[in-house]
C-alpha cells in the first residue's frame, strides 16, 4: 500500500496565513477603501427606483441617499444617487449575486466614486458607485449600536466607528445635524426591561422563500407583549449576507409575508431573499427578534435554523411589489438550460473554452448534475460577451464588453451570477409563478477585474492564501438554480489555524482561503432537490416558457447517512461494502464535529474536514479482544489525478456506539486510520465481543473517491463465503461454504414460507473446527412457491447469530411428498399448496385391492396427513392421491415392513 501522504510539513504549517475571504469576496482593508474612494459619506436611503439601461439589456437601481455626515470629499448636494446592479422593472427582475443591494431606510457609511459615464435617468445628475461594492457600505444596526460590513463589525457607531474613520481621513463634517444614532432600545435589551417576550416558536427548522411548502416555511412565534401591528413593528432574522450574529434582517409588519399579528402570536412566511450583499438580505440561521410599535426589541433565547433559502424575485405589478417563488424552466426545448462558453478575447477577455478554468467549471457542474439532476447542457461556444436576458447563458471571464456600461467586477469580488426572472400576469392582481428565464456567470479575470487574487484551479486543494475556484463556481451554480445565501460558517477548533478549519456550508455567504468544499452539504442538497422538483404549474401565455425543467437522473448512495438501525446479527466475515465519496454529502446536524475526526491527536495527518462522508455499522462475534482487518480495493478518485495530490485520501474512524450519536456530539473514536490506495489498513484491535461499532469514512480535504472495503478478522467469528441453493427434482439443495468459525458450536438450518416466521428443519452434521469448508444440505420437503432459508449460528456461550436470508422458489402450485419408505406404522402425506382444496388418498395392494382410503381437506399452505399402516400386512403397495376433480396428483410405490 502506498504510504499516506501528509498534508504538509511542519515548517509549511507555521507559514500559513490565517486571512479569510467572505461571500464570493476577498477582503478589502479599510485603508484601501479610504484611499480609493473620492467621497465618504454617512446617509440614509430614502428612495430607490430601478431602470433599464439604454440598450434594454441590464436593469440598474438608483438609490437616493440623504447625507448626514462627510468623512472625505466635498459634498455639493445633501442628496445624491448611488447606482447598484440589478432590480425590478415591471415583470422583469435581475439579480446580481454577491454585489451590493440597498433598501429604503438603510443607514450607514458609503465609500463612493462618481460614475462619470452614467447620469440618473430621473434627475440627470451623475450617479455614484460604491467602491468594492458590498464591502464599501457599512450598514448601521441602530438598535444594537453596530456598524458592520463583510469582514468588519464596529460596536459603538458614534464612538468607535466615527473615531476610526476620522483617524484615517482627518475629517468629520456634519451636513445634517438632525440625525443621531438611536440606540436606546439596545440598552433596554441588555437590561432585560422589555415588555415583550418570546416564549417559543415553531417549527425550529424552516426553509426560506419556499412559499409552496407551508409546513416548512410558515413560522409561528408565541409570546406576549407584541402589541397591535403598527409603528415600528417588525420581525428580525439573522442576515444571511452578514457576519453579524445580531438579528438585522427586518421584515416589517406591513410585509405580505406577515400572515397575522396579535399581542401573543405572530404567524409569517419566512422570506427568501437576494443573493446580493445588503441590509435587506435574506433570513438565515440565528436568533430572531420581535420589534414592537415603539421600537423596543426582544430576542429569542433559542436559534431558528434556516436550512436553505431560495432567491425571491420581486415584480412591480398592480401598484404593488409581488414576491414569488421561482421555478426552473425548460428554456431550450430539451428539458432545461443550455450554457455556452465565451471564446472572445475582446475587452481583455479570455477564451473560456480553452482555459484550465473550463475543467474546473465542469467538475463543479458535474457534482450538481449527478447529485440533484440539474439539467444544464453544454451548447456551442459563443463570442457574445453581453450580460443580458437573451437566452444565451454565458460562462465567461470578466471583460470590459459585458454591456453598455462595461461593469467590471469590483475589488474584492470573485465571481457574479446574473440571474434573470420574469412572470406572466394571470389577472389584474395576480401573477403566474415566477420563472428563471436565464443566467450568465462571470468569473474573476485579474487582467480586467479591479484588484487581484489567486485561485487554485486544479484538482488539488488550495495552498496558503489561494482560494478554491471550484468552490467559488460550485457556489455560483447554486445561485443559478435559485439558491440564496444562508449563514452557517466554518468551524475552527484551534484558533485561526487554517488546518483546523471545517468548511462552511456551500451556500454560506462566506468562504475561506486554504479550504475547499466541492461536495454538497445536506442544506444545498435538499435545497437543490426542492428547487429542481417539477411542480407542473400553469404559466400563462406571455412570450415566456410554458413547461418546467425536467431533472436528469441522479445518484443516491445508500450509506450517505448514519444508519437508522444497527445490526442485531454478527457481521459475516469477508463482508464487502462499497463506498462512494464522489456523491456523498455532509450534514452538520448529524455528522461528527471536526475536532473529533482528528482523533484528538496533535498531528494533522487526518485533516479535520467533515465534507463528504459515509457510514457502516457492524456487530462483532463472541471473541473477546477481537481484531478487525480492513482491505481496501477498487480505489479510484474523481478526477483521477487527485490521487497524486499531497494530503488527499480517505480517513476511517471507528466509534464505539450502539446507535447514531447526535450531530456534533460524537465520542472520541476508538481507532483512526487513513488510506489513499488499495491495500490493507493497520489492524483494529481490542474490539469487544457481541458489540456494535460504527465505521465512518470521510474524504481528506474533500477527496472524492470510490472504493470497496472487505471486513474480516477474529472480531467477526463466522464467515459464510457462499450460501446459495437450487430446486432439483422436487427438493431444495442448500450450498454452504464456511471459511472461518471462531467460538462457534453448531450451525442450524431454519426455513420459512413467508421470510419472517422461521423454524428449524435440521443442522450441519459437523461442529467446531469441522465446520470449515463446503457443505450441502437437502430439504426433501420444499414448499410450493417460495422457500426462505437462513443459518442459525450457535456460539459456544449459547448466543445465536443469523446469516443472510435466501429464497429458493419454484413454480409449482402444489407439492406432495410421501414418506417414510419403507413404512412401519405411519405413512405421511405432506401437501403444500397455493390454495385450499379437497383430496382423496387410496392405498392398493399388488392385486389392486384398496386397503386404506379416505377423503381429506387441505388448507392453503402446508398440511400433513397421517395414514395408519400398523395393521397392514408386510409387502409391496402403492398409494395414489387425487384432487377434487378426480385427477391423480401423486402416486408412489411403498414397502410395508
Amino acid at each position: 500500500m502506498k504510504a499516506f501522504k501528509h498534508i504538509c510539513s511542519i515548517a509549511t504549517l507555521l507559514l500559513l496565513s490565517t486571512t479569510f475571504s467572505f461571500a464570493q469576496l476577498y477582503k478589502i482593508e479599510l485603508d484601501e477603501k479610504v484611499q480609493k474612494s473620492s467621497l465618504i459619506v454617512e446617509g440614509k436611503v430614502i428612495a430607490r427606483q430601478s431602470f433599464w439601461n439604454e440598450d434594454q439589456t441590464m436593469i440598474y437601481t438608483s438609490n437616493t441617499i440623504e447625507i448626514y455626515k462627510s468623512f472625505k470629499g466635498e459634498v455639493k448636494d445633501k442628496k445624491i444617487e448611488i447606482i447598484t446592479v440589478g432590480g425590478t422593472v415591471g415583470l422583469r427582475y435581475i439579480e446580481a449575486s454577491d454585489l451590493l443591494d440597498l433598501d429604503v431606510n438603510d443607514k450607514g457609511v458609503f465609500f463612493l466614486n462618481a460614475k462619470q459615464n452614467r447620469k440618473s435617468p430621473f434627475s440627470n445628475k451623475i450617479m455614484y458607485d460604491v467602491y468594492s461594492s458590498a464591502q464599501g457600505f457599512f450598514s448601521y444596526d441602530e438598535i444594537n449600536d453596530v456598524a458592520y460590513a463583510p469582514f468588519a463589525n464596529y460596536k459603538g457607531i458614534e464612538t468607535t466607528f466615527y473615531s476610526t474613520l476620522k483617524s484615517k481621513t482627518g475629517l468629520l463634517k456634519v451636513i445634517d445635524n438632525s440625525f443621531k444614532v438611536q440606540s436606546t432600545n439596545a440598552s433596554n435589551s441588555e437590561t432585560g426591561t422589555l415588555a415583550a417576550t418570546i416564549s417559543s416558536f415553531s417549527p425550529t427548522t424552516v426553509t426560506a422563500g419556499t412559499f409552496s411548502d407551508a409546513a416548512n416555511n410558515v413560522l409561528t412565534i408565541n409570546g406576549s407583549g407584541f402589541g397591535s401591528p403598527g409603528g415600528l413593528c417588525a420581525v428580525r432574522f439573522k442576515n444571511g449576507n452578514s457576519s453579524s450574529d445580531i438579528p438585522s434582517y427586518s421584515l416589517p409588519y406591513t410585509s405580505k409575508n406577515i400572515i397575522s399579528w396579535s399581542d401573543t402570536k405572530i404567524v409569517l412566511q419566512v422570506p427568501g431573499g437576494v443573493s446580493r450583499q445588503s441590509n435587506s438580505g435574506v433570513a438565515a440561521t440565528g436568533k430572531i427578534s420581535v420589534v414592537t410599535s415603539s421600537g423596543s426589541v426582544t430576542t429569542s433565547s433559542d436559534i431558528l435554523n434556516v436550512f436553505y433559502s431560495l432567491i425571491t424575485p420581486e415584480f412591480n405589478f398592480g401598484g404593488s411589489v409581488i414576491a414569488g417563488e421561482p421555478r426552473m424552466m425548460n428554456t431550450n426545448g430539451q428539458g432545461g438550460y443550455t450554457y455556452r462558453y465565451c471564446t472572445s478575447t475582446a475587452g481583455g477577455g479570455k477564451n473560456f473554452s480553452t482555459a484550465p478554468e473550463k475543467v474546473t467549471f465542469e467538475r463543479a457542474l458535474a457534482t450538481w448534475k449527478e447529485q440533484i439532476g440539474l439539467n444544464f447542457i453544454q451548447g456551442s461556444t459563443t463570442t457574445v460577451q453581453l450580460v443580458a436576458d437573451d437566452n444565451i447563458n454565458i460562462i465567461m471571464f470578466d471583460n470590459r464588453n459585458k454591456g453598455a456600461d462595461a461593469n467590471i467586477l469590483p475589488d474584492g469580488t470573485l465571481a457574479t451570477t446574473y440571474s434573470f426572472f420574469s412572470a406572466c400576469s394571470k389577472n389584474s392582481t395576480e401573477l403566474y409563478p415566477a420563472q428563471r428565464t436565464g443566467f450568465d456567470i462571470v468569473i474573476r479575470n485579474n487582467g480586467v477585474s479591479s484588484g487581484s487574487t489567486t485561485f487554485e484551479e486544479g484538482s488539488c486543494f488550495p495552498q496558503g492564501n489561494d482560494l478554491d475556484l471550484e468552490m467559488v463556481i460550485f457556489h455560483e451554480l447554486g445561485h443559478a438554480l435559485n439558491l440564496a445565501h444562508i449563514n452557517d460558517g466554518d468551524e475552527r477548533n484551534q484558533g485561526n489555524n487554517a488546518l483546523y478549519v471545517n468548511p462552511n456550508k456551500l451556500m454560506h455567504y462566506a468562504i475561506s482561503n486554504y479550504v475547499n468544499r466541492r461536495s454538497l452539504d445536506a442544506s444545498a442538497y435538499q435545497g437543490g432537490l426542492y428547487a429542481t422538483k417539477k411542480r407542473n404549474d400553469t404559466y400563462g401565455v406571455c412570450d415566456l416558457f410554458t413547461t418546467e425543467m425536467t431533472p436528469l437522473s441522479y445518484t443516491v448512495i445508500p450509506n450517505d447517512n448514519c444508519p437508522s438501525a444497527f445490526p442485531t446479527s454478527v457481521t459475516p466475515l469477508n463482508t464487502v461494502v462499497n463506498f462512494d465519496l464522489v456523491h456523498a454529502t455532509s450534514n452538520k446536524l448529524s455528522d461528527p464535529q471536526s475536532n473529533v475526526t482528528n482523533c484528538g491527536g496533535t498531528t494533522v495527518s487526518y485533516g479535520q474536514f467533515v465534507v463528504n462522508n459515509a457510514y457502516y455499522a457492524l456487530k462483532t462475534g463472541t471473541s473477546t479482544n477481537g481484531t478487525l482487518n480492513v482491505l481496501v480495493s477498487n480505489y479510484a478518485t474523481t478526477p483521477a489525478d487527485q490521487a497524486n495530490c499531497t494530503g488527499q485520501g480517505v480517513k476511517m474512524l471507528v466509534f464505539d456506539v450502539t446507535t447514531c450519536p447526535a450531530g456534533q456530539s460524537f465520542p472520541a473514536p476508538v481507532a483512526c486510520r487513513s488510506f489513499s490506495a488499495n491495500g490493507s489498513v493497520a489492524a483494529i484491535t481490542g474490539l469487544a465481543a457481541n458489540h456494535n461499532y460504527l465505521l465512518y469514512f470521510d474524504g481528506l480535504r474533500n477527496t472524492k473517491a470510490k472504493f470497496s472495503v472487505t471486513l474480516n478478522g477474529s472480531a467477526l467469528p463466522l464467515s459464510v463465503a457462499k450460501f446459495t441453493g437450487e430446486y432439483i427434482n422436487n427438493t431444495n439443495k442448500l450450498y454452504i461454504d464456511i471459511v472461518q468459525a471462531i467460538n462457534v458450536k453448531s450451525v442450524k438450518i431454519e426455513k420459512s414460507a413467508n421470510g419472517t416466521d422461521f423454524k428449524e428443519i435440521g443442522a450441519l452434521a459437523v461442529s467446531g473446527t469441522d465446520l470449515l469448508g463446503k457443505h450441502t444440505y437437502t430439504d426433501a420437503l420444499p414448499f410450493a412457491g417460495n422457500n426462505f432459508y437462513r443459518l442459525a449460528i450457535v456460539n459456544n456461550d449459547g448466543s445465536v447469530d443469523y446469516s443472510n436470508i435466501i429464497n429458493i422458489g419454484n413454480e409449482s402450485v402444489r407439492l406432495i411428498h410421501i414418506y417414510p419408505n419403507p413404512v412401519k406404522d405411519i405413512l405421511v402425506v405432506n401437501i403444500t399448496a397455493n390454495s385450499e382444496s379437497k383430496y382423496q388418498y387410496s392405498v392398493y395392494d399388488v392385486t389392486g385391492k384398496i386397503v386404506r382410503n379416505s377423503f381429506f381437506d387441505a388448507a392453503q399452505g402446508e398440511q400433513t396427513i397421517k395414514i395408519p399402516m400398523s395393521n397392514v400386512a408386510a409387502g409391496n403397495y402403492y398409494i395414489k392421491v387425487t384432487d377434487a376433480e378426480g385427477k391423480v396428483v401423486a402416486k408412489q410405490s411403498i414397502i410395508k415392513q
